[in-house]
């Protein structure tokens, strides 16, 4: 059953914000589902086509506000901006015990905004996101508006499980598969998932690096070395990013200063040396030769096999779709 106030049973593993326009006559509730439609507008989580989930409502901070809900009950599509979370939450309500154990890694589906279900109803349900795990409170779902597009254009919409990868620095590989979703403690363990019967696909989710305008990547280190091993292991690469990351101005990785971080983070611990006494190399990003990407997913569209002239078309302001 759908709430109309703060879904406080919900809780979060990890999380980020983002925000987007509210449509029409319509009322977000914190820590509830929130979708975006077919126009780009946020909506409640709901049985409907066409729109897929984006993450939970968050509180309502703006100022003279401050609210559980964030209400356009009265307003036009876009008179308000609304904040969500995305990450993994839960438990949210398993419909009818549709979800079951081994079903981690599948697409769940949106009942209402609190409901989820294991199938698409003949595509009468929109993806809500990903199964994360289920215990007896009920379905905990990864909400990532990237991945679920990657997903839908690597296998089809509602198309089918994910194998994840999680680094240090908390990001996520994500390879199209028909395997179960699975949690590994190593970023560099994408080498062997490439290697692995089955596997397509490998999408690196970014968000805070930069895109050039030849269609070079600049993400946290070890990226550059998961796309050598899936060229090598004939996978294709696909990176998915918010438009917002693509600096058309920088013309290629070489215009990308590196950071290198303290060379102590490496040798030392609390303070006390337990390396060899030697330099240590600590660069914090690399750069991800365009010709080893075969697309970048993005909401503007996607670009395959990135180029100067394939980049400018996706970012001119002229582009019809």
């Amino acid at each position: 059953m759908a709430v109309t106030g703060f879904a406080n049973g919900i809780k979060s593993a990890d999380g980020a914000f983002s925000d987007g326009p509210v449509a029409a006559t319509t009322t977000l509730y914190r820590m509830a589902i929130v979708m975006r439609d077919g126009s780009g507008n946020l909506i409640n989580g709901a049985t409907v086509a066409g729109a897929h989930g984006v993450g939970v409502a968050a509180y309502n901070d703006v100022a003279g506000t401050n609210s559980n809900v964030w209400d356009n009950s009265a307003g036009i599509a876009g008179a308000i901006t609304a904040k969500y979370l995305i990450g993994i939450y839960g438990p949210f309500a398993n419909s009818g015990t549709s979800i079951t154990a081994g079903m981690e890694g599948k697409v769940c589906y949106c009942l209402d905004n609190v409901t989820v279900h294991a199938t698409s109803n003949a595509g009468a349900r929109s993806p809500a996101g990903v199964i994360s795990r289920i215990d007896s409170s009920g379905v905990w779902v990864l909400f990532d508006e990237n991945i679920v597009r990657a997903l839908a254009a690597a296998s089809g919409a509602g198309g089918s499980t994910w194998t994840q990868t999680y680094s240090t620095a908390n990001r996520t590989v994500a390879a199209a598969t028909d395997a179960a979703l699975t949690d590994s403690t190593t970023g560099t363990a994408g080498a062997s998932m490439a290697a692995g019967a089955g596997v397509q696909t490998l999408a690196i989710p970014i968000t805070l690096a930069s895109i050039t305008a030849n269609g070079d990547v600049a993400n946290k280190i070890g990226t550059y070395q998961l796309a050598v091993n899936a060229m090598h292991h004939g996978v294709r690469f696909m990176v998915v990013a918010p438009s917002s990351t693509i600096d058309m101005n920088l013309a290629s990785g070489d215009d990308i200063p590196i950071e290198e971080r303290d060379g102590a983070e490496l040798l030392e611990v609390g303070g006390k040396r337990v390396g060899a006494d030697v330099e240590a190399f600590n660069p914090v990003f690399d750069v991800t030769p365009a010709d080893l990407i075969d697309a970048i997913v993005t909401e503007k569209g996607i670009v395959e096999r990135p180029d100067t002239a394939k980049m400018a078309q996706l970012m001119c302001r002229k582009r019809l779709h």
